[in-house]
C-alpha cells in the first residue's frame, strides 16, 4: 500500500484544496486592499479631522469671548486708574504743607536740642546729671 500510486481523486483533491486556499488568500487580500476599504479608512480619518476642527473652533470661540470680556474691562479699569491718580495728586497737595511743617519742626528741635545738651554728661562720681530745661 505504501508503494501504491496515488489515486486520481487524491491528486485532484490536493489540487482543489490548494486552489481553494489560494482563492481564500486572494479574497482576503482584495478585501483588505480594496478601494472600498481605502475609502472607508479615508472617511474615518476625514470624520476625525472634522471633529478635531469643530473642537478647535469651539475652543477658539471661548478664547475670543474671554478676550472680548478683557477688552470690555479695559475702559473702566483705565477710568479707575485715572481717578486714583487724580486722588493721589490731591492727597500730595494736601500733605506737602504738613511734610514741610514737619521738616521745619525737626530742624527747630535739632537746633534747640544742641543748645541744651551739656558738653560732658558724666560726673566724677559716675552718675548722671540733669540738664536744665528752662
Amino acid at each position: 500500500d505504501l508503494m501504491a500510486p496515488p489515486s486520481p481523486f487524491s491528486i485532484m483533491g490536493g489540487v482543489l484544496r490548494s486552489i481553494l486556499g489560494a482563492a481564500e488568500r486572494a479574497e482576503s487580500d482584495v478585501a483588505n486592499h480594496s478601494p472600498l476599504q481605502e475609502v472607508q479608512r479615508l472617511e474615518e480619518k476625514l470624520e476625525q479631522a472634522v471633529t478635531a476642527a469643530h473642537r478647535a473652533a469651539e475652543s477658539l470661540e471661548r478664547h475670543v469671548a474671554v478676550v472680548e470680556k478683557l477688552a470690555d474691562s479695559l475702559g473702566p479699569l483705565s477710568e479707575s486708574v485715572t481717578r486714583l491718580t487724580e486722588q493721589l495728586n490731591s492727597l500730595m497737595k494736601v500733605t506737602r504743607p504738613v511734610a514741610a511743617a514737619e521738616h521745619e519742626l525737626s530742624r527747630v528741635e535739632r537746633l534747640f536740642g544742641r543748645r541744651h545738651r551739656p558738653a560732658d554728661t558724666s560726673t566724677a562720681g559716675g552718675g548722671e546729671t540733669e540738664t536744665p530745661t528752662s
